[in-house]
């Protein structure tokens, strides 16, 4: 699988649960805009195959380095972000995972299934985009872990893929920065997350932020109930440049820790 077809892949199944995405860039384009995509962002599971080193073995293989490391202890969380060696305008890739034997020992025996499907997975790019590779878990574990982790109810019922793709506020021509996109995604009837301010961060940090809450879709849990939960989100950044005049490339911590939260059921 080369780039191009791993982010398509990427494109197709997020589109396929997020119905919000089709319809801002459908407003974007009929504003006449070209759509780039700053960023997408992969969630995973700590000590498995897919953990932060392992999915870093997958992306090098399509010309990816590593960008930087963050931490977000309170959410358990560890992250990597990279950018493409040989193409500097590529999407950049975002990647975080949970943290083991931080959550209670149910909910640790719980992710014991995710971790054994993980581990039982194809080791490939392609599974980055298939989402789950386990058996729908059963509406009652996916509330404990929520409970707990919203990030590990998220993993646990929709797994490998991307949770937002990013647009690029600087290559948009019609709107200029990120306030006005966030009045015009309002004026298109799309809730922003609110999460530590409708923008996270500012040209002090070098980028900005805002996120949509996420669409609710209906889902087909394991125990036979259909119900409706948080699926994926849209994210925006205009980044500013630092003291060499590039415009930044990396990410902001506390924006981050943030932007998770488009995915919490209570957005």
């Amino acid at each position: 699988m080369d780039r191009t077809a791993f982010f398509d892949a990427l494109w197709r199944r997020y589109r396929t649960l997020t119905p919000q995405a089709d319809a801002i860039q459908a407003g974007l384009l009929g504003r006449g805009e070209v759509v780039i995509n700053d960023h997408i962002a992969l969630r995973s599971l700590a000590q498995t195959p897919f953990d932060l080193d392992g999915i870093e073995r997958l992306l090098q293989t399509i010309g990816y380095s590593e960008l930087d490391q963050y931490t977000f202890p309170e959410k358990h969380l560890d992250a990597r972000a990279y950018r493409c060696v040989d193409d500097p305008d590529a999407p950049k890739i975002f990647v975080s995972t949970l943290r083991r034997g931080v959550l209670s020992r149910d909910c640790e025996r719980e992710l014991d299934v995710v971790a054994e499907g993980l581990a039982d997975a194809p080791f490939a790019l392609d599974t980055l985009t298939k989402g789950p590779c386990w058996s729908p878990v059963s509406y009652t574990t996916f509330e404990q872990l929520a409970s707990e982790s919203e990030y590990a109810g998220w993993l646990a019922a929709w797994g490998l893929q991307a949770n937002h793709f990013t647009v690029s506020v600087n290559a948009l021509r019609t709107l200029a920065g990120l306030e006005a996109v966030n009045d015009w995604i309002k004026s298109q009837g799309f809730a922003l997350n609110q999460s530590g301010g409708e923008i996270k961060g500012s040209a002090a940090v070098l980028l900005a932020q805002s996120s949509t809450c996420a669409d609710h879709v209906d889902y087909a849990f394991g125990c036979g109930t259909k119900t409706s939960i948080p699926s994926c989100f849209y994210e925006f950044a205009e980044r500013f440049p630092d003291a060499s005049g590039a415009l930044f490339q990396g990410f902001v911590a506390a924006n981050a820790t943030h932007i998770f939260e488009s995915t919490h059921r209570q957005q």
